[in-house]
């Protein structure tokens, strides 16, 4: 059952349209402080893990399945913008993972820099 209250972007030719550009740039602005803001929670308890709780965040950031998130990200969710799977069903936590692992790195990379 789909539960997306707004249906992808389709063109006259059955592609699905990206959202605009500036709209994704500060959707992913968002992210990267929420990322930050749960780095600087963490490191106030343990210090040496703060950089993988921006990293948990980025990876799992489209897939939770929070009902008022609607399976997006927090900065996705302000900007009202939707991801959307090539075979149309909504977004999971291992779909997720397979889209933004590269932008966990950075997060890891941290541990090794300031850990």
């Amino acid at each position: 059952m789909n539960t997306l209250k707004e249906e992808p972007i389709i063109s006259d030719n059955g592609v699905t349209l990206k959202a605009d550009v500036g709209k994704r740039v500060v959707a992913f602005l968002i992210d990267f402080v929420v990322a930050g803001v749960a780095g600087i929670l963490v490191a106030i308890l343990v210090p040496s893990l703060s950089g993988l709780a921006g990293a948990a965040y980025f990876l799992v950031r489209d897939g939770l399945e929070l009902k008022y998130m609607n399976r997006r990200s927090f900065g996705k969710h302000v900007m009202n913008l939707q991801c959307v799977r090539r075979d149309g069903r909504l977004m999971d936590l291992e779909t997720s993972m397979r889209r933004n692992w590269m932008l966990a790195l950075s997060g890891l990379a941290s541990l090794t820099m300031f850990g």
